[in-house]
């Protein structure tokens, strides 16, 4: 008999529609991995089902040999309570925590009744869960298209107002920037799916979704792995988003990209403070990336560019001004809080979360504090365009129109 294992996304009303494509990954790629090493998944997804906190025990709980809950910074107060669900039902249910929480806080989650915790930089998800149910067993990672059979993609969909699915096609990230978790979670050494399982993803759920997102840092750097990747969706007629270095992007043929079906690029510009990017060190000039982003946006390409909130040597001014001058050349944009990830391994840590508020704040030390709520954003940066700022608007008019 198959081992049994059941993924769970806490309960709570999604932050931003947006963080759906951690849902494909987390659900959808981790199961679609552990189903390729024979394990039988469940998924319960009480993110985007938007279940009551009592749906779970709907479920019987004893009949998995191990619950694998994802917890983010913004269900922080909600994992703890259906961590303690779980195991007020069943005491001997074994819990693995994974997600960014799980991440960043490391061992803090213990305390917590929880069984395992996820290692980063190791091995992938998929492959410490298969370690944990078939100990017996060696497991290597595969990089795999993610399993719509076992999520609800449809809803998804539905959240999103748009029929896109998210591919991770590849993981690691050469890079150490600070600010960002793709190295601290995957680690650097950089690898990537196999095209013939993209290719047999791609002939049998074309007709399922109208475009794919990729969710891998560095994957155009590539070229053999691009050229094919370009020939598949040229074949399939896909369209297709992904983040792309601007360092990387500049060196590729941006009308090539175009016809063969990518429609955005997402691209780390984080500000154009001197002060801020000698910082992070980040060698970026603004109008070297003025002149990418005008080029992008003449292709044809929507530039949809990051921006950073609370770098340090930063102002206010600062973040108007990035965004003012990227709206000119066409650049949509997207702001994200400043975290400084390195100092959750080399500082004691403290988390708050505000229950049912999706707010959360990193507290590194008794000075510097991170909060990671971008709705306070709105007011102070002209809105225009389709920006994920205001995405959080259109999620709440779901919720109103009863979808």
């Amino acid at each position: 008999m198959n081992k049994k294992v059941l993924l769970v996304w806490p309960f709570e009303i999604p932050s931003r529609p947006s963080v759906i494509l951690y849902h494909f990954v987390n659900l959808g790629t981790v199961g679609a991995e552990l189903k390729v090493h024979g394990i039988d998944v469940e998924v319960f997804d009480g993110g985007a089902m938007m279940y009551a906190r009592t749906d779970i025990l709907d479920l019987d709980i004893t009949k998995y040999d191990l619950i694998c809950i994802i917890s983010e910074p913004h269900n922080y107060i909600e994992t703890l309570e259906i961590i303690g669900i779980i195991k007020s039902v069943d005491q001997k249910s074994k819990i693995f925590l994974f997600g960014t929480s799980a991440t960043l806080l490391g061992t803090h989650f213990y305390k917590f009744d929880v069984d395992y915790i996820f290692v980063p930089q190791t091995e992938s998800v998929a492959a410490q869960i298969a370690q944990i149910v078939l100990p017996e067993k060696k497991f290597q990672e595969q990089i795999v298209p993610p399993d719509l059979t076992i999520i609800p993609y449809k809803k998804y969909f539905e959240i999103r107002r748009k029929r896109e699915v998210t591919i991770q096609v590849g993981k690691g990230c050469r890079f150490s920037c600070y600010f960002c978790r793709a190295w601290m979670e995957y680690g650097h050494k950089e690898r990537f799916m196999e095209l013939r399982l993209l290719n047999d993803f791609l002939s049998k759920n074309k007709e399922k979704f109208d475009t794919i997102g990729l969710h891998s840092p560095n994957f155009p750097s590539h070229a053999k792995w691009l050229n094919g990747f370009l020939e598949l969706c040229h074949l399939y007629n896909i369209k297709w988003k992904g983040t792309i270095a601007p360092s990387i992007i500049s060196k590729l043929d941006l009308q090539s990209l175009k016809d063969n079906g990518c429609y955005e690029v997402c691209l780390g510009v984080e500000s154009f403070s001197k002060t801020a990017l000698n910082r992070i060190s980040k060698p970026i000039k603004e109008e070297t990336v003025l002149e990418l982003v005008n080029r992008i946006s003449d292709t044809g390409i929507i530039p949809k560019i990051y921006l950073i909130n609370g770098l340090p040597d930063s102002k206010l001014e600062d973040l108007r001004y990035t965004a003012e001058k990227l709206r000119e050349v066409g650049g949509q944009i997207r702001v994200n809080s400043y975290v400084d990830y390195n100092a959750f391994k080399k500082q004691p840590l403290k988390y708050q979360a505000t229950l049912g508020s999706n707010r959360a704040l990193f507290t590194v030390n008794s000075k510097e504090t991170y909060p990671n709520d971008l709705l306070k954003w709105q007011n102070l940066i002209p809105r225009k365009g389709k920006d994920d700022i205001h995405e959080y608007e259109n999620y709440k008019k779901i919720i109103n129109d009863g979808s």
